[in-house]
């Protein structure tokens, strides 16, 4: 019997800097399916510019209808996302970003056999915090938002 797989995200898991391959979740489905073609699914749920909030609104509906043996969820970076300068407020403040996480993998255990939340994907700020844009990612700031997720997770029991 086949395994159903959903990654839940922002656009690290849609795969917006790797077109080719579509990201780690492209070349998970390209490992994963061929095992047992017809019976394993990898179903990418990724949109860019999505924070733990907007993930929250879709999913459930959009989790529920695969019947996942397995959720992946990866998100944060456009939580600790700042406009402007490194002195604005983040898109998420941080004790919502947790309670988002943990309203995350409570569902997530509602709905599948096992979740797993993906780790942040590094920012390098000579790549984020040019001239010119308008969102700004600073790495003390993620920093921040990974330890408030690390802390939920140990105080919760799961680590």
């Amino acid at each position: 019997m086949g395994k159903r797989i959903v990654v839940i995200g922002d656009s690290v898991v849609y795969g917006r800097v790797d077109p080719a391959n579509g990201g780690w979740v492209g070349r998970l489905r390209t490992w994963f399916e061929p095992l047992k073609p017809q019976e394993n699914a990898v179903f990418n749920l990724g949109v860019g510019g999505d924070n733990t909030s907007k993930v929250l609104e879709r999913f459930r509906s959009e989790c529920l209808i695969r019947e996942p043996d397995l959720i992946l969820v990866q998100v944060g970076a456009n939580d600790f996302r700042q406009e402007g300068s490194s002195t604005a407020a983040h898109e998420v403040p941080p004790d919502q970003f947790s309670e988002n996480v943990s309203t995350l993998i409570q569902l997530g255990q509602e709905l599948s056999q096992v979740t797993i939340i993906v780790g942040m994907v590094p920012v390098d700020e000579s790549r984020t915090t040019r001239s010119g844009k308008r969102c700004l990612h600073f790495l003390s700031a993620q920093l921040k938002y990974y330890g408030t997720v690390k802390s939920f997770l140990k105080d919760s029991g799961y680590v």
